[in-house]
């Protein structure tokens, strides 16, 4: 019988599971080191899972609250992944073991960031979908309604809305003359680190601070490339 196409349902109470079992699956964990405790409901089979009221706990640093439908397993590339995360808590320290890629990026400054506090959903395939809710980080509060596509060998491109009430963004890229910022309107472009950003901003700044001093209500329309705007 096809394993695929067993059906399935599972009940966890504080089931323990390591990293090191996950990352049989997910091979970008195996350094991550991590004992997690999962509770929750997950039925399906393989090709169709769905969970229920899911709690993980990864340390001290990592939890998750949620319920996802998952379609296309065991091909990753062709999984569709519908996630609600009620209340998702990690640190820059944990998702650079999550995701190693992360540690080459030097510009901008994510380690500036600490930490991620996520509410929202996810929707779409691993490397094309749209992320809809709102991120806490230590250098502020970021609301998205974007479309991301990450093309296994090329640059991220993205699409969508975002909102900030106040970032501070000259934390994030280094610069000591740019303070914090805050902003509503539209955004296409590609790139997240200094050397390949190329973005088109149009929206409104209710305020942005430059050289201590505060500039209020801007409209915005323009590109943002190599360091210019």
């Amino acid at each position: 019988m096809d394993s695929c196409h067993i059906f399935i349902t599972c009940f966890f109470k504080e089931a323990s599971i390591h990293s090191d079992d996950i990352a049989y699956f997910a091979p970008e964990l195996k350094e991550w080191d991590k004992r997690l405790s999962i509770s929750g409901k997950v039925t399906g089979t393989v090709q169709e899972m769905t969970g229920k009221n899911l709690s993980v706990k990864a340390g001290n640093s990592t939890s998750l609250v949620g319920e996802f439908t998952l379609n296309g397993l065991p091909d990753i590339e062709k999984a569709y992944l519908d996630f609600t995360a009620k209340d998702f808590k990690t640190t820059y320290g944990d998702l650079v073991k999550i995701i190693p890629k992360l540690r080459t990026i030097t510009e901008p400054r994510l380690e500036k960031l600490e930490y991620l506090h996520f509410n929202g959903n996810f929707t779409g395939f691993f490397r094309d979908f749209v992320t809809y809710g709102t991120i806490e980080t230590a250098l502020g509060t970021i609301r998205t309604d974007v479309n991301m596509k990450i093309p296994e060998n090329g640059v991220p491109m993205y699409k969508g809305t975002v909102r900030t009430e106040g970032f501070n963004l000259g934390g994030l890229v280094n610069t000591q003359s740019l303070g914090s910022l805050a902003f509503e309107g539209d955004i296409i472009g590609k790139g997240f680190t200094m050397s390949t950003l190329d973005a088109t901003l149009k929206g409104n700044l209710p305020f942005i601070e430059y050289n201590n001093y505060r500039y209020s209500d801007i409209a915005v329309d323009g590109q943002l490339a190599k360091r210019l705007f």
